[in-house]
């Protein structure tokens, strides 16, 4: 039997409204109709449909009533039911400065239309508050490390050499920051492909008596745009070995006029004990913003990163601070313009031109998308691949890439830094 949910449904509305009106209180009764309608909704065999990559499933809402309508015809654009759908779709890609300027339109435009339009809403935000809770908070992180990155206050800036800029500064409690910026000469796939191939990284990350990577492996990886990573640093005697476990998340800003990718790091909140004699450094606020197709070169690109690290060594001279951050700045990068090329060897090479990989053909699908420069000269795979989730926009970088690129990072600044 299909139980009527209407007067739920109308007793919700209420609620809302007297919320959106400023009464207080009234969470609690809020969510016990919620939890009501959605018992209702199971028996009656309602599902509401879970997007790949969101946490939350996407409301696509029940209307009370029709389509808005404009000039006689019906007006997509001019509904803010559409915009929060659109919104939380983009959220669900990762898509979060496109989501934040669809929901504000939303949020501008709802109230002017009839009481039925707003009722409706105020029901799909209600649904959606998780969604919406994501996009602020995602937001919020991309947006600071993106001004500290554009920022020039309060950084000593420590050398300009072969067009790597570095900039330092110390935070105080044995935090450290650390800015770098600089083309690499490579397009995006070689550059993802260096970079996730964390079995690889022995190739190009220099280990100097036997000061280096030690290990590295993905701990969890909750979702494709989301990874939690450890990896652990060998150090000289007397220092113990330090581990860094982290935890990624990718940000897609590739539908924007200035298309980017943004990597957001924080410590891991799943990471196991450190080994016994290990000692745990950590890194919060951190990130970075890659630019693909820089200077109008498809076969550059532009890395900036912002690293906060405290790599548990109690005091460290100033002048002893400079030229870690100087020496260990510049490492990266040029490392990596010089490990590029790296990617056309055969172990490279049967990984991503596998026809059975899905994040290389997926990527490869993307990058043709989004930057068809690039994806005229990408190395031709062995067989072709559909992407199984078409129609759905993703982030340039999914979780396993994103978790390798920023951890190589990390393990270079740790290790210069504690030596």
């Amino acid at each position: 039997m299909v139980i009527n949910t209407n007067a739920l449904q109308q007793q919700l509305i209420r609620l809302l409204r007297a919320q959106e009106e400023g009464t207080k209180g009234l969470h609690g009764a809020i969510e016990k109709v919620t939890d009501a309608i959605r018992v209702q909704e199971r028996k009656n065999g309602r599902r509401r449909i879970r997007q790949p990559g969101c946490s939350n499933p996407i409301y696509y809402g029940w209307k009370r009533s029709g389509p808005v309508m404009k000039d006689g015809k019906v007006s997509e654009e001019e509904d803010p039911r559409v915009m929060l759908t659109k919104a939380m779709e983009d959220v669900a890609s990762d898509r979060v400065f496109q989501a934040r300027e669809v929901f504000e339109k939303a949020e501008a435009a709802y109230k002017q239309h009839t009481r039925e339009v707003q009722d409706d809403y105020l029901v799909m935000r209600h649904y959606h508050r998780y969604g919406i809770e994501e996009l602020k908070r995602k937001y919020t992180a991309s947006e600071r490390v993106r001004k500290e990155i554009a920022s020039d206050a309060n950084w000593k800036r420590l050398s300009d050499v072969q067009q790597i800029t570095t900039w330092y500064r110390k935070e105080g409690g044995g935090w450290h920051t650390a800015k770098i910026e600089g083309a690499v000469d490579a397009p995006a796939f070689e550059l993802v492909a260096l970079l996730r191939e964390t079995d690889l990284w022995h190739k190009w990350i220099p280990k100097v008596l036997g000061v280096g990577l030690q290990s590295s492996e993905a701990l969890h990886v909750p979702e494709r745009t989301r990874i939690d990573m450890g990896c652990e640093l060998s150090l000289p005697w007397p220092l113990s070995n330090r581990d860094l476990c982290l935890y990624v998340e990718a940000i897609d800003a590739l539908d924007l006029e200035k298309k980017q990718v943004a990597l957001l790091i924080e410590d891991s909140q799943k990471a196991p004990p450190p080994r016994n004699g290990v000692v745990r450094a950590h890194v919060k606020e951190s990130g970075c913003f890659l630019t693909p197709y820089y200077e109008n070169n498809p076969l550059r690109t532009y890395c900036q990163f912002l690293i906060r690290i405290d790599v548990k060594i109690e005091t460290l001279p100033s002048w002893l601070l400079d030229a870690v951050f100087r020496n260990m700045a510049f490492l990266l990068l040029y490392q990596i313009r010089n490990a590029v090329k790296l990617t056309s060897h055969e172990d490279y090479k049967s990984r991503y031109n596998h026809p059975k990989s899905p994040f290389y053909g997926w990527l490869r699908s993307r990058i043709k998308s989004q930057l068809p420069e690039q994806g005229s000269i990408l190395p031709a795979a062995d067989d072709k691949y559909t992407d199984p989730l078409a129609g759905l926009d993703a982030l340039l970088m999914c979780s396993l890439t994103a978790g390798p690129s920023v951890a190589a990072v990390l393990v270079l600044c740790a290790t210069v830094t504690a030596c």
